[in-house]
């Protein structure tokens, strides 16, 4: 459905219509009965529209591109059930884990999750060091994946990964 919608929907048939549109909304001959209704209404706000420049049909190409918008999001860019239920998981849980390794090593992670063809994503992953201070610090990226802080700890790259998997356990549990 969505490859109809991106190679025939969007260059052929819908610039058709829009082409028709614009023709009908052009020609005034064949829309003089709702032209004739706005200019012969005593109503001073309803006269207000049969002016020179057809406010209403200024209003009226806003509303039926605004319903074509809308129809068209609802077609091509809907979400499989998996996908919704995913989002549904990533809203209740919360944005931040701590890991405590063996060796003593706190630290908090903040992240934001998000879903692309039915699998979780992490859009930031951000360790703060819970090691050196009472209130949490940045750590800076290190190597190719390795996190460091300022006081010497390392968050190596096995170790993100493991994070990273917990955090995805963690909200796949709300998915019921």
């Amino acid at each position: 459905m969505k490859k109809f919608f991106d190679e025939v929907f969007k260059p052929y048939v819908f610039a058709t219509f829009l082409i028709i549109l614009a023709a009908f909304l052009k020609i005034d001959k064949n829309i003089n009965g709702l032209t004739e209704w706005f200019s012969q209404s005593t109503n001073s706000f309803i006269n207000f529209f049969s002016r020179q420049l057809f406010l209403w049909q200024i209003i009226l190409c806003f509303g039926i591109a605004y319903l074509i918008s809308c129809l068209y999001k609802i077609f091509v860019t809907s979400t499989t059930k998996e996908e919704r239920k995913m989002l549904r998981a990533i809203k209740k849980s919360s944005n931040y884990h701590n890991a405590e390794f063996d060796n003593g090593d706190n630290y908090q992670i903040r992240f934001k999750l998000s879903v692309k063809d039915e699998e979780y994503v992490f859009d930031k992953f951000a360790p703060y060091c819970k090691n050196c201070s009472h209130s949490p610090i940045l750590m800076s990226s290190y190597a190719l994946g390795d996190f460091t802080c300022n006081c010497g700890r390392y968050l190596k790259y096995e170790h993100t990964k493991h994070i990273k998997s917990r955090i995805i356990t963690e909200v796949e549990k709300f998915e019921n």
